[in-house]
C-alpha cells in the first residue's frame, strides 16, 4: 500500500470534498493512472465496499470522467445498500 499526495483538479474539488464529508472526513481509495486508462472511473471496492476512485496522474487528464466517478460514488453511498 502506498500513500502520498495526489493533485486534484479545481474543477472537481467541491465534489471531492462532498465525498469526503460522506466518508466522515476520509478520502476514497485513489488509484492514480498514467497512459493506460483503467476500466471505469469509480467503484465500490470489493469486498469492503469502500469507495475507490481512479484519477489521472496528468493535470490535463480527463477530469470530467473523475467528476462523473465522484457523482457515481455519491449516489452509491446514498443508496440503501444494506436494506435488502
Amino acid at each position: 500500500m502506498a500513500s502520498g499526495k495526489v493533485w486534484i483538479s479545481e474543477n472537481v474539488v467541491a465534489l471531492f470534498q462532498h465525498l469526503q464529508e460522506k466518508l466522515d472526513g476520509f478520502a476514497p481509495i485513489i488509484n492514480v493512472f498514467g497512459e493506460e486508462k483503467p476500466y471505469g472511473s469509480a467503484a465500490l471496492h470489493k469486498p469492503t465496499l469502500y469507495p475507490e476512485l481512479n484519477v489521472p496522474a496528468a493535470k490535463d487528464g480527463d477530469w470530467g470522467e473523475v467528476s462523473r466517478g465522484i457523482a457515481h460514488l455519491l449516489s452509491s453511498l446514498e443508496s440503501p445498500i444494506g436494506d435488502q
